[in-house]
C-alpha cells in the first residue's frame, strides 16, 4: 500500500489568499523603483562639487565639512526609516482595509508625489554673490 505524502498546489491562483496576482504594469512598477534608487544616487551625489565653495562660504575645516555630511547620512535614514517604516505601512494598510485594493495605496502615494513636486517648484535658486578674492 503506497501512501501519498505529496504536497498538492492549489487548483488555482484563488484557492490561495497570500498569493500576488500577477500584473502587467509589475515590469514597469520595478522600473520605477529602479529609477528612483538612481534619481537618489545623482541627488547624494550632487553635493560633491558644492564642498569645496561651502567650505570657503562657512570657514569649515574639511573634517568638519565631513563630520556634517556624515552625519546628515545618518540622520537622514534613522528619520527615512522611522517614518516611512511606521505611516507607510499604516496608511496604505488603512486605504487597503477601505478600498480592498492595493491599487488605493499606490494612487495615494503617486498623488503624495505630485503634491511635493508641485510644492517644491516654485522654489528659486539663492543667487550666488561672486566671492571676493584678496
Amino acid at each position: 500500500m503506497t501512501e501519498k505524502n505529496h504536497y498538492t498546489p492549489p487548483s488555482s491562483r484563488h484557492d490561495n489568499p497570500f498569493a500576488l496576482k500577477q500584473t502587467p504594469y509589475r515590469w514597469l512598477l520595478l522600473a520605477l523603483v529602479w529609477l528612483l534608487y538612481v534619481c537618489f544616487g545623482i541627488i547624494l551625489r550632487s553635493a560633491s562639487p558644492l564642498i569645496t565653495p561651502m567650505l570657503k562660504d562657512l570657514n569649515m575645516s574639511y573634517s568638519q565639512m565631513g563630520f556634517v555630511l556624515g552625519s546628515w547620512q545618518l540622520t537622514y535614514l534613522l528619520v527615512a526609516i522611522a517614518v516611512g517604516g511606521f505611516f507607510g505601512p499604516v496608511i496604505v494598510g488603512y486605504l487597503v482595509d477601505l478600498t480592498g485594493s492595493f491599487m488605493a495605496g499606490a494612487i495615494f502615494l503617486a498623488l503624495l508625489g505630485a503634491v511635493i513636486a508641485a510644492l517644491t517648484a516654485p522654489l528659486k535658486s539663492i543667487p550666488v554673490s561672486p566671492s571676493k578674492s584678496a
